[in-house]
């Protein structure tokens, strides 16, 4: 069993960046496959295209920027450091970006595997409400379908499709999940608390034992229905599989709570 701290995850920030020498020089994608490192970047976070974002205007070029394999509070301290490096040179998000979570389930059973897949339908609403007034466009968007539409596809909002058939991305663990919910998005507090929600469901499947998981691998009932119900219970889940110091998970929970109350008013339009 690996502790909180030991699971591994990964991250795709998808974007784009005002066209001027500088930024060309860091950020500009050779292409999806032949993949760039990010000038002045930690090692192994790389630049590729993505076909599906789209530019505000001919002024800006398109990029994802993807982390290498991270963990721990050191793989958080990596991520800020990059997403402030980002802002400073002017990175923006649209409606066509994502924020992807990939997070490690190394040799993981069937059992544990469909034990977090309900637990994720189980709080699924709370981890939409972190997109606060894009919540509804992300729920009916055709990468992440909401797990009322998933299919064999990967572009469910909790993608499986990795623990069988690797990752395409060098540097991410090719046995993990792939959380696709999440709307782009430049605040540091924001991209950490989705970080911190992905890695504490699996985190939280990942100490369970194998029998419980054969149990709860079959039960698909819900009791919590509506965003609040939900959220009181995933922040018990964070709260006990955190993986940076208590003063910083309590700013990062306020953030997700001021996301949650510009989500709450749209929440009748969920199916």
């Amino acid at each position: 069993m690996k502790a909180t701290n030991q699971i591994t995850f990964g991250i795709e920030l998808e974007g784009e960046f005002p066209r001027n020498e500088i930024n060309e020089d860091k950020y500009y994608p050779v292409g999806y496959h032949d993949l760039t490192q990010v000038n002045q970047a930690p090692e192994g976070w790389i630049t590729k295209t993505d076909g599906s974002l789209s530019r505000t205007n001919h002024t800006y070029f398109n990029a994802e920027i993807v982390s290498p394999v991270l963990f721990g509070e050191q793989g958080l301290v990596d991520t800020v450091y990059m997403i402030d490096m980002m802002n400073n040179d002017g990175f923006n998000v649209n409606n066509s970006c994502g924020l992807h979570i990939h997070v490690g389930v190394q040799n993981w059973s069937e059992a544990r595997l469909n034990t977090l897949k309900n637990l994720y339908i189980k709080f699924e609403k709370a981890f939409y409400a972190l997109n606060g007034q894009e919540m509804i466009r992300r729920w009916n968007n055709q990468y992440c379908h909401n797990s009322t539409e998933w299919d064999n596809s990967r572009y469910n909002s909790l993608s499986f499709n990795n623990t069988i058939l690797g990752n395409r991305n060098p540097g991410i663990d090719k046995q993990h999940v792939e959380y696709r919910l999440f709307a782009g998005s430049t605040n540091p507090r924001v991209i950490l608390c989705a970080i911190l929600m992905a890695v504490a469901l699996v985190s939280e499947v990942e100490k369970m034992d194998e029998n419980v998981c054969e149990i709860l691998s079959g039960n698909t009932t819900n009791p919590f229905t509506t965003i609040r119900e939900q959220v009181s219970e995933i922040k018990e889940v964070m709260n006990s599989n955190t993986i940076i110091p208590d003063y910083i998970a309590h700013d990062v929970l306020n953030v997700y709570e001021d996301q949650i109350e510009e989500a709450r008013p749209l929440e009748s339009n969920l199916l």
